[in-house]
């Protein structure tokens, strides 16, 4: 049989001769290959893409100028769909980037709050080491949000004692959590 040109086999396949294509992937797979490998790496990858290649060759056939030689066309539409992967892959990384940075932030935050339970897990610990008046004083100031006034009239001191002994309570917490921390 001799073998037809490709613009005549174009015409079949515009035509309705739909499986007449595997003779143009045939006559054309190697060079899209070599164009696609000379640019990619990975033979999966090549493979891959060139397929694609083929895939939208097909898709295209009816806008193909038959005037021209079909193989620098599908050549030049495999180095665009090379580009256009570069491309997806560069958007790709850009996005992987983005994500790895919500982890991050994510990893820091979570560290953020197991260090701020393990501050409040001491502090709370060293508020049950204080001993009254001391103890009394941090209650009402530090969780009924009781002022110096109230507070000094309860323990039979003045409101500037209630300061110092509240400014003492916060220097031994700061020691006792300190210890716990070594």
């Amino acid at each position: 049989m001799n073998e037809i040109h490709d613009s005549e086999l174009i015409a079949a396949i515009r035509s309705g001769q739909r499986e007449l294509f595997a003779e143009l992937v045939r006559r054309y797979q190697r060079d899209v290959l070599k164009v696609v490998a000379s640019m990619l790496s990975g033979f999966h990858r090549t493979e891959d893409l060139a397929q694609q290649v083929f895939i939208k060759a097909f898709m295209a056939l009816d806008t193909f100028d038959t005037q021209r030689e079909f193989g620098p066309w599908i050549r030049t539409l495999a180095r665009n769909e090379v580009k256009m992967e570069f491309r997806r892959m560069e958007r790709e990384g850009r996005r992987l980037d983005i994500y790895q940075q919500q982890l991050l932030v994510g990893l820091a935050d979570h560290e953020a709050d197991a260090l701020q339970a393990d501050q409040e897990a001491r502090l709370a610990r060293c508020v049950g080491e204080l001993k009254s008046p001391i103890a009394d004083a941090l209650r009402w100031r530090y969780e009924k949000g009781e002022d110096f006034a109230v507070i000094g009239t309860r323990l039979s001191r003045s409101a500037d004692a209630v300061r110092v002994m509240l400014n003492r309570a916060r220097v031994l917490l700061r020691e006792c959590i300190e210890r716990q921390a070594t």
